[in-house]
C-alpha cells in the first residue's frame, strides 16, 4: 500500500495541474474500523480466512464449544464440527482448505485439522498433556503449536500432518502462544517467563529470542501482517484489553483500539484486514430477589448501566457504582425508589461495599490521569477519604470484589502475584498494615468473610489444571474446604449466608452465566429466579433476598481496515464515528438477524452444568 501511495504522490507532483480527480484517487486510504456479527455465546477465540471473506470462531451456540464460521458476505452462520468434547481456537491453513484446531474430544486438549471440502477430522498430537494453540506455517507445510504441562511448557513445530515435531525452545517455561512470520524461518510468540506477557521473535534455526514491542503492559496472542510490517498483539494493563500495533520497520507501538469492552485475538488476512473479537460485559440492571416469595424488584435500571452493589444492613439503601468505563460512580439509592445521590470520589470508583455499621464504603479507586485501581474507604457523606493502598507497588490489578470482617475492622480484596496467580489480601484499617490470607500459586479472587468472621471464602483454581472451585479458609487452622467443585465450570463471586447458605454465581453448559446456590442442608440449585446473565450475588443482613446485577454479555467481531493509515488511531475521528454510529445493545441482541440464524438454546433449569474433561474458559481466556 505504501508503494502505491509513493507512486501516485509522483503522479500528483507530474500533473499538478490536472484533474482534481486524480488527487482525490491517489489520497491515502482511510481507516476504517466496522463490527461484522455478534454471538452471545461466542468465545474468545478465532482468525479471518485468508481472502477475508469468512472466519471461524468457537461458539456455544449448540450447547458445547464448536467451530463455527461466519460468511461476511452472506451475513451467515455455519457449524465446522460435531460430537464429543469441546472445539476452539480455529487457524486457517493458508490456502483457506483446511483449519487448525484444538479439541479436547480425545480427553485432554490436542491439535487437530479439519478439510473443509470434505469434513474430514485428523488428530495431530496424542500427548497426555495438553496442546493447543495451533498456527500453519505460509507455505502450508508446517504448524506450531504449545504443549507440555503449565509452567513447563514449549513451542513446538510439526509437519502438518502431524509427524516430525520438534520443540523450538530449549528450555520449558511459561509458553503461551506463536504464529509464524512471513519468512516461514521465524516466530513471533507470547510468553509469561518475564512475570508479564511479553512479545519476542524467535528463530526456528537456533532457538534464539529476540523482544518485541517495547512498553510496560502485559502482551500477548500476537500476529503479523503477510508483508511482514505489522505485529498486531493484545495489551492489558489496569483497564481492558485493547488492540496494539508494532511497526516492524522502526520498532515503535500504537494503540489501534479503545472501547469499553475488552479487544483480543488479531488476525490478519492475506489482503492485510485485520480481526478481532471484543467481549463486552454492560450492567444492565441492580435486581433484589426475594428468597422466600420468589418475587424480584429492580433496584437500578439500564440507563445507568450499574455494576456492583450491595446492600445496606438495613436493607433500605444500595450502594452501586454506575456508567461508561472511564466513567463509573458510586450511587447510593433507596430500596423503595427515589432518585439516586452521587457520592463524590477522587476519581473513578467501583465495587463498593458497605461497612457493617453503614456508616462507611469500602471500594477500588482509580485517580483521574492514573492507570493504577487502589483500595479506597469513605464516609457516606463524601468525608474521610483514605486511600489504603498508593505507594504499594507491589499490589496490582486491585479491580474487583472486596468484603469488610464482620467486626469492621479489616478488609479482604484480591491482588496479581504472578502469571495467571493471585493471593487474597486483607487491609487492618486501624493500623494500615497490609498483609497475605494466602500465599501459593494459584489463581485466588473474589474473597469475602464468612458471618462469623473466621473464615474466608473465595474462587481458587487449587484443585489444579485448571479447574474452579469455591472454597472456605478457616482462618486459624490454615485448612481450605471446597463448598463447590472443583470442576471444569467456571464459579465465582461468593458469598455466604448467616443460615449457612452459599451463593455465586456459575456458567451453564451454554454458556450463560446464572446464579447458584448452595442451601443449609448441602443440596445445590440453580436460582432460576434471577435470570441469566447474573452477577455479584449477596445476602440481605437477614438473609431473605438476594441483591445481583444482571450483566448484558456479547461477544463482537469486527474488522479493521487500512492500519497504516495516519487515521488508525484509537483516540481519531475515524473511532469516534464508528461507535458513535453503532447500532444499540437493545436493537443488535433483539433484531439482527445474523445473531439470531442457526441458534439454539440448551438451558437445563435446575443443572449446575456438568464437568468437562478438559478446562476450557473461553470467557476468560480471552483476557489472557
Amino acid at each position: 500500500m505504501s508503494a502505491v501511495i509513493a507512486g501516485c504522490n509522483k503522479l500528483v507532483a507530474l500533473f499538478l495541474a490536472g484533474s482534481a480527480l486524480l488527487v482525490q484517487a491517489c489520497r491515502e486510504p482511510s481507516f476504517e474500523l466496522r463490527r461484522v456479527a455478534v454471538d452471545a455465546v461466542g468465545g474468545g477465540d478465532g482468525a479471518i480466512s485468508p481472502n477475508g471473506r469468512q472466519f471461524a470462531i468457537s461458539s456455544k451456540r449448540n450447547g458445547r464449544w464448536k467451530i463455527w464460521q461466519y460468511d461476511m458476505g452472506e451475513k451467515r452462520w455455519s457449524r465446522l464440527t460435531e460430537g464429543d468434547g469441546d472445539d476452539f481456537e480455529p487457524q486457517w491453513s493458508p490456502d483457506g482448505r483446511q483449519i487448525a484446531f484444538t479439541s479436547t474430544r480425545s480427553g485432554n486438549k490436542d491439535v487437530y485439522v479439519l478439510t473443509l471440502s470434505t469434513g474430514e477430522r485428523r488428530q495431530l498430537t496424542t500427548d497426555p498433556e495438553d496442546d493447543e494453540y495451533p498456527a500453519w506455517s505460509p507455505d502450508g507445510r508446517r504448524i506450531v503449536y504449545t504443549g507440555g504441562p503449565w509452567k513447563a511448557r514449549y513451542f513446538y513445530v510439526m509437519d502438518s500432518d502431524g509427524s516430525g515435531r520438534q520443540a523450538v525452545t530449549k528450555h520449558p517455561g511459561q509458553a503461551g502462544a506463536c504464529t509464524f512470520e512471513p519468512d516461514g524461518q521465524s516466530l513471533v510468540c507470547h510468553s509469561y517467563d518475564q512475570g508479564a506477557g511479553r512479545l519476542y521473535r524467535i528463530s526456528l534455526a537456533s532457538g534464539a529470542a529476540e523482544p518485541l514491542a517495547p512498553g510496560n503492559g502485559w502482551d500477548y496472542k500476537p500476529a503479523t501482517s503477510n508483508d511482514g510490517r505489522w505485529t498486531a498483539f493484545t495489551r492489558t494493563a489496569e483497564g481492558p484489553s485493547s488492540i496494539w500495533l508494532l511497526d516492524r520497520t522502526n520498532a515503535t507501538v500504537r494503540r489501534l483500539t479503545r472501547s469499553d469492552g475488552a479487544d483480543s485475538w488479531p488476525s490478519w488476512s492475506i489482503a492485510g484486514r485485520l480481526f478481532f473479537h471484543r467481549l463486552i460485559d454492560r450492567g444492565s440492571s441492580v435486581r433484589l430477589l426475594d428468597r422466600r416469595s420468589q418475587s424480584m424488584l429492580i433496584v437500578a435500571g439500564p440507563e445507568e448501566k450499574p455494576l456492583q452493589a450491595t446492600l445496606h444492613h438495613t436493607g433500605r439503601w444500595v450502594v452501586y457504582c454506575a456508567g461508561d468505563p472511564g466513567n463509573q460512580r458510586l450511587r447510593i439509592r433507596g430500596v423503595k425508589g427515589g432518585l439516586p445521590r452521587m457520592l463524590t470520589t477522587p476519581g473513578e470508583a467501583c465495587f463498593p461495599r458497605w461497612s457493617p455499621d453503614g456508616q462507611r464504603i469500602a471500594y477500588v479507586e482509580r485517580v483521574t490521569g492514573s492507570e493504577r485501581w487502589e483500595i479506597a474507604t469513605i464516609e457516606i457523606n463524601g468525608s474521610h477519604h483514605v486511600s489504603w493502598t498508593t505507594g504499594e507497588p507491589s499490589l496490582k490489578d486491585l479491580y474487583g470484589p472486596l468484603d469488610w470482617s464482620p467486626d469492621g475492622t479489616q478488609i479482604l480484596f484480591r491482588s496479581n502475584t504472578r502469571p495467571f496467580e493471585s493471593a487474597i489480601m486483607v487491609i487492618d484499617t486501624r493500623t494500615g498494615k497490609i498483609k497475605h490470607v494466602t500465599s501459593d500459586s494459584w489463581w485466588n479472587e473474589a474473597p469475602s468473610w464468612t458471618p462469623d468472621g473466621r473464615g474466608v471464602v473465595f474462587m481458587s483454581t487449587r484443585g489444579g489444571n485448571w479447574t474452579w472451585g469455591l472454597f472456605e479458609l478457616d482462618l486459624r487452622s490454615g485448612i481450605a474446604r471446597a463448598i463447590a467443585g472443583p470442576d471444569y465450570v467456571e464459579k465465582n463471586f461468593p458469598r455466604m449466608g448467616r443460615d449457612g447458605s452459599a451463593i455465586w454465581s456459575t456458567y451453564s453448559d451454554s454458556g450463560v452465566e446464572r446464579l447458584a446456590e448452595r442451601l443449609p442442608s448441602g443440596a445445590a440449585r440453580i436460582v432460576d429466579a434471577a435470570g441469566p446473565w447474573a452477577r455479584w450475588p449477596s445476602y440481605s443482613s437477614d438473609g431473605s433476598q438476594i441483591l445481583y446485577t444482571v450483566v448484558e454479555h456479547r461477544v463482537e467481531y469486527w474488522i479493521a481496515e487500512h492500519v497504516e493509515s495516519s487515521g488508525a488511531l484509537a483516540s481519531g475521528r475515524a473511532w469516534r464515528g464508528v461507535e458513535a454510529n453503532a447500532p444499540t445493545p437493545g436493537s443488535l441482541l433483539a433484531g439482527d438477524a445474523s445473531f439470531k440464524e442457526g441458534y439454539t438454546s440448551v438451558e437445563v433449569a435446575g443443572s449446575l452444568g456438568s464437568p468437562r474433561t478438559s478446562p476450557i474458559d473461553l470467557h476468560r481466556r480471552s483476557k489472557m
